[in-house]
């Protein structure tokens, strides 16, 4: 192939989401999703993006109100002194709930 006639484009980079309002501000990208187990109980998972396999992703609440269930969370950061690689890496957290509340992310959880 001849690059020479070929036009070079310039290189877009897609912006990533802005950080949020995470203790530490380094987590981003929050998802949540909620699967039925069976007719009593669903599965709640959170995921996020950190900027190195060193961090952790901590539930720390969870508020009941009426047929919600308000899910806090908090990174937890690595230990300090560690080597970690600088890549971003997908961090996951789940728990059981019962089916008949709808989970949500909690309202100082980004994304909420």
């Amino acid at each position: 192939m001849d690059n020479s006639s070929s036009e070079r484009k310039p290189l877009r980079l897609k912006a990533l989401s802005p950080m949020h309002n995470t203790p530490s501000g380094v987590l981003r990208n929050y998802i949540l999703e909620q699967k039925p187990v069976n007719e009593f109980v669903s599965l709640v998972s959170i995921s996020a993006d950190a900027p190195n396999p060193g961090y952790d992703l901590l539930i720390h609440r969870i508020e009941f109100e009426g047929e919600h269930a308000a899910i806090y969370t908090r990174p937890v950061p690595p230990v300090p002194g560690g080597i970690f690689p600088q890549v971003i890496t997908r961090l996951h957290t789940s728990i059981y709930l019962d089916a008949k509340y709808t989970a949500r992310l909690g309202d100082d959880s980004p994304e909420a």
